[in-house]
């Protein structure tokens, strides 16, 4: 949970829902979830992590979205663009299937566990 005044971040066992909405016990501000819905800004704090991992970055998994919103779309293209690696796991082609060096087709629910366990499988084979 996430206070939209303060940005203070809580549990969700720590907010009572007796009073909606609920009430930021630091402020008083209201509290929703701790997501960001079509039209909403990232919170700063967040949005200053993703620049400072993705600056070090040297591939990205794009996986259950077309990456097309802005600002967050830019991190795997910046990547990219430095020379990184860019995988994309999703049902369909997206904007950014052209870009990627390897396009997996799946739900990502489906494929990421296929995935980390190749890479995982793979790593163990390489080191023996």
């Amino acid at each position: 949970m996430r206070c939209l005044d303060c940005v203070a971040r809580f549990g969700a066992e720590e907010i009572s829902l007796e009073v909606l909405p609920p009430k930021c016990p630091k402020c008083g501000g209201m509290v929703k979830n701790d997501t960001v819905s079509f039209g909403e800004p990232i919170p700063m704090d967040v949005m200053m992590r993703c620049q400072d991992h993705s600056s070090r970055a040297d591939l990205v998994i794009v996986a259950g979205t077309s990456a097309t919103v802005y600002p967050a779309a830019g991190f795997a293209l910046e990547v990219k663009e430095r020379g990184g690696v860019l995988v994309e796991v999703n049902l369909y082609e997206s904007e950014i299937t052209h870009y990627c060096d390897i396009s997996l087709r799946g739900g990502s629910a489906n494929v990421l566990p296929r995935l980390a366990k190749a890479i995982s499988e793979r790593r163990r084979s390489t080191l023996s």
